[in-house]
């Protein structure tokens, strides 16, 4: 039983390694992270509904270490008060034109407001795809002290020497359902020696539930919300997800998380998950004091 097994598990590696030779070379794009100098530490910033008690608690912490910002972070206060050297956005609604309404409103108005907003130097990460669409990137021609830097969203699976291979020459990384996912992989490809998220909550799975219409229902409460209530899960800004591709797309993220602390371990990088509460199970947790 044991062999089978084994053969098992290894046929399904060498497919997966297969389909993922070819997802890079057809969607894969010739890109680069530029690396520090020195091994510093950073703090990749989400926007969980416990962020803001960690941060108004905590403002020691914050200082002396790189901020990686994320998604909508910059409609609050707390991005000029911050002032993170790096951004990374990655929702397929922040920059496709076909998508529902409420999507264009709200990535207009982000991208708005990074233009408005940003005095000091910053680089924002998104996705090659989105170097296609030029509607989000009409709000930033003005700013000079935007840097926009493309990364490879490109799942990968199978054998962790080709994976780890593929991560770290940013051609590809743990399948992206979440920011922090390519996030955390940024900051391990520029070199940082120890990362700690904050408001990574991930606290969806208390917060899903299904109506007498048999529709699938989220709260994907933010820190910034201020009437948060339970909706669809969209598809890429369009449609609703039903309950099996809600779990399957959060049990997907979680497990992601497994193989970054993983590649994160043979790069000789420590992540610390300082978010009370979070689910994610992948990481060290480290109390802030």
């Amino acid at each position: 039983m044991k062999t089978i097994l084994l053969i098992k598990s290894l046929l399904i590696a060498i497919a997966n390694s297969f389909a993922t030779i070819i997802r890079v070379f057809i969607y894969s794009k010739n890109t680069k992270i530029k690396r520090l100098d020195s091994n510093s530490s950073c703090v990749i910033i989400g926007n969980g509904p416990s962020l803001s008690n960690t941060i108004d608690n905590n403002p020691d912490f914050l200082r002396n270490k790189s901020l990686i910002a994320v998604n909508h972070f910059a409609i609050t206060d707390y991005y000029e008060q911050l002032k993170p050297e790096y951004y990374i956005a990655i929702a397929h609604d922040l920059y496709y034109d076909d998508v529902e309404p409420q999507f264009i409103e709200a990535s207009n108005l982000l991208f708005k407001t990074i233009s408005g907003k940003t005095t000091w130097e910053i680089t924002l990460f998104m996705p090659v795809e989105s170097r296609k669409y030029k509607r989000w990137q009409s709000f930033l021609t003005n700013n000079d002290k935007i840097k926009i830097s493309y990364i490879n969203l490109t799942p990968a699976e199978g054998f962790d020497c080709l994976t780890h291979f593929l991560f770290k020459k940013n051609l590809a990384m743990p399948r992206p359902h979440n920011v922090m996912i390519p996030s955390l992989i940024v900051g391990i490809n520029m070199g940082y020696s120890t990362i700690y998220l904050i408001g990574a909550d991930h606290s969806w799975l208390k917060d899903i539930s299904v109506n007498d219409n048999n529709e699938a229902l989220i709260n994907n409460r933010h820190f910034y919300d201020t009437n948060s209530k339970p909706k669809s899960f969209d598809k890429k800004g369009k449609g609703a997800r039903n309950l099996p591709e809600i779990l399957f797309t959060l049990m997907t993220a979680f497990n992601s998380y497994h193989i970054i602390n993983n590649y994160a371990q043979k790069r000789g990088v420590k992540i610390f998950n300082c978010t009370q509460g979070s689910y994610i199970d992948a990481f060290e947790r480290n109390i802030i004091e």
